[in-house]
């Protein structure tokens, strides 16, 4: 599901792409899509770097990908998202998922485990 955009870099939002993947193995490309989708609505129109993750139909599956990522830190942006996931992921599958989450630690800066407990 996740691919950098082949002529852009993703800079430090790769951590987004490998939430996709994850989340694409465990629920579906089409589940993870509208869930990624529904948190990215809530915080892109705050966030510069959140505004680069594109999340779009490609075929009979859902891509996502970061486009023309601004430069800097997005730490706190990518805590953001984790906290806003968490929130919809708790509310439809209770804390399995985010168990899940938590225990990959190249997830580790959305802030899963603290969501986990």
């Amino acid at each position: 599901m996740a691919e950098p955009t082949a002529s852009q870099p993703e800079g430090d939002l790769r951590p987004v792409l490998l939430l996709c993947d994850r989340l694409s193995a465990l629920l579906g490309s089409a589940t993870t899509s509208a869930l990624l989708r529904r948190a990215l609505a809530q915080l892109a129109p705050l966030t510069p770097a959140l505004a680069a993750v594109r999340v779009e139909r490609e075929g009979p599956r859902f891509a996502c990908r970061v486009e023309n990522p601004p430069p800097g830190d997005s730490t706190s942006e990518l805590r953001s998202l984790g906290q806003s996931l968490a929130a919809i992921l708790q509310e439809l599958t209770g804390p399995a998922v985010i168990r899940y989450l938590a225990t990959d630690p190249e997830l580790a800066v959305f802030g899963f485990s603290e969501a986990s407990q």
